[in-house]
């Protein structure tokens, strides 16, 4: 029998979660306008060989989720979150990154940074023109397993990071999408330099959505406070928030969003975050540097282009000390490139990554080696 070519980049399990029949789904596709319904939830989010003709890769993915979705059904049921630096929150956060990392947007971008990188290098090769550069595109092969790859080298980055749940009022829902988990970050969106979302960034929010009336959250716990209650793990948004993180699902996705019922108000969604859908996936910026010789020297910047909606979300407020931090940083002239929620633990996380690259460090120790505990059997 040979090996399945059809390769999900969004489990099936989890696109089950937002289907009434668990075989079928109701999709929208941004590009056409058009709601299909009960479309089979076996031909979503998939491509031929997307993660390479190795089956192993495929099959290492498939074998994961079954815990995952274990997982999902408990959060669901009990409303409540693995504690933390337990071998359920390790599994949660490895999924966040890897989902993040696994989807058609994600290959898409790294492609595309990749190519805008290369086109900067080869444009001052004097024998390589301009009409060569038009009629060639540079990237990876299965650029979805390189950027897989950076999600489980980074997971760890997110274990620090508070989760909590957040859930649908009665008459709403939450939608996802094939790029479900939405990286954001109201707290630095005034910088249009570089990106603000990547998994160390100061300010860092994460919304994923798990089930129609439940998403998670994620976020820097110096920076926001969530919810009414000062330990509050579980609120119930408002329909104006459902209504934000909606069109950040719009924003985010490649071709298609998903809805469970008619709840969603799809089409009032869709309108509102069309102009918040990105152009480009990809931000490759040049600085010209000052040279002592006759040849030029630049320094090039690639990002991710973030998400912009200017979403007001009422259960997440700024802390009153992040405010200080903004103002002083605000006032500086010079503005370091990438602003970081722990500089030193990046540090022991970058420190770790070359150990185990030199062969001195096993992987497995990750979470040891940075945040100096071990992750304790069970979830709760």
């Amino acid at each position: 029998m040979p090996d399945n070519k059809s390769h999900h980049f969004v489990p099936r399990f989890y696109l089950r979660n937002f289907s009434r029949s668990g075989k079928s789904i109701d999709v929208f596709n941004i590009g056409s306008q058009r709601l299909i319904k009960n479309a089979p939830i076996k031909g979503q989010c998939c491509r031929d060989y997307f993660y390479g003709k190795n089956p192993e890769s495929e099959k290492s993915l498939s074998g994961a989720e079954g815990e995952v979705a274990r997982l999902f059904q408990i959060i669901n049921q009990q409303v409540r979150l693995p504690h933390y630096f337990t071998a359920g929150h390790l599994l949660l956060c490895f999924h966040i990154a890897i989902q993040a990392n696994r989807t058609k947007y994600a290959a898409d971008a790294l492609n595309e940074i990749t190519d805008g990188m290369m086109r900067e290098f080869m444009k001052h090769d004097r024998q390589v023109t301009q009409d060569m550069l038009s009629q060639v595109r540079f990237g990876y092969d299965d650029p979805a397993l390189i950027s897989m790859g950076y999600g489980v080298l980074s997971f760890p980055l997110l274990m620090d990071l508070e989760c909590r749940v957040l859930l649908a009022p009665r008459g709403s829902e939450f939608i996802t999408s094939d790029n479900p988990v939405v990286k954001y970050n109201q707290f630095m969106r005034w910088r249009t330099d570089g990106s603000n979302t990547g998994f160390a960034s100061k300010g860092l929010q994460i919304f994923f959505p798990i089930w129609p009336f439940l998403t998670l959250v994620m976020y820097d716990r110096d920076v926001y406070h969530f919810g009414r209650a000062k330990r509050s793990y579980v609120h119930i948004a408002s329909a104006m928030d459902v209504h934000e993180l909606n069109m950040l699902q719009v924003v985010a996705a490649s071709e298609n969003v998903y809805t469970h019922s008619s709840a969603a108000n799809i089409f009032k969604v869709t309108q509102d975050a069309a102009r918040y859908r990105r152009k480009k996936k990809a931000v490759v910026r040049v600085f010209p540097q000052p040279s002592e010789t006759d040849h030029k020297s630049e320094i090039v910047m690639t990002s991710h282009e973030d998400i912009r909606t200017n979403a007001l979300l009422g259960f997440m407020r700024v802390h009153k000390r992040a405010k200080t931090w903004f103002n002083n940083l605000r006032s500086q002239r010079y503005q370091p490139a990438v602003v970081m929620r722990d500089q030193e633990l990046v540090m022991r996380y970058e420190t770790h990554i070359k150990a185990v690259k030199d062969g001195k460090a096993d992987h497995m120790d990750a979470i040891k080696s940075i945040f100096g505990k071990a992750v304790v059997d069970g979830t709760f």
